[in-house]
């Protein structure tokens, strides 16, 4: 092979990669999140459970019928990079590094924070995608916007 055909290759691969590699993390993220959202609506169903049993909601994962998957910190526990804490009200899984959020309701309903303003941005893709609805709602949260998921 000539110089000029082995550079030309290694062109081409290098453009194959810089297209495949924001593909692959993006897939890699959303599947990520979307892995947290069962565990979300377990702890929600399990909130509603909690408040028919006891009249009121508790901010405390220990006085649930459930557990997270990698132990309890008092109020707050982590999974990877995701901080769980539920509120009382709802139930939020923050990313921890500024990707996505999950925030679930205790009418059932769910949706994606995103921070940031750029809809080109991993997380808005991220949460776009999940959501399947093209346009992000505001929030009173600065610099975020929120896709409902169901």
């Amino acid at each position: 092979f000539t110089l000029i055909e082995i550079l030309v290759a290694v062109l081409i691969i290098g453009i194959l990669a810089a297209i495949a590699v924001p593909k692959y993390q993006l897939a890699v993220t959303k599947s990520r999140v979307a892995s947290l959202i069962p565990l979300g609506r377990s702890i929600i169903k399990a909130e509603q459970l909690y408040y028919v049993e006891h009249g009121k909601t508790t901010t405390n994962l220990d006085d649930l019928d459930i557990s997270c998957p990698t132990g309890t910190y008092k109020y707050i526990c982590y999974i990877g990079q995701q901080k769980v804490v539920l509120s009382g009200t709802f139930l939020s899984i923050e990313h921890t590094k500024g990707g996505p959020s999950l925030y679930f309701y205790l009418n059932g309903s769910a949706a994606c924070l995103a921070s940031g303003n750029d809809p080109s941005s991993l997380p808005h893709k991220v949460c776009k995608s999940l959501s399947q609805k093209p346009n992000p709602k505001t929030t009173p949260i600065t610099g975020a916007v929120y896709y409902e998921l169901f």
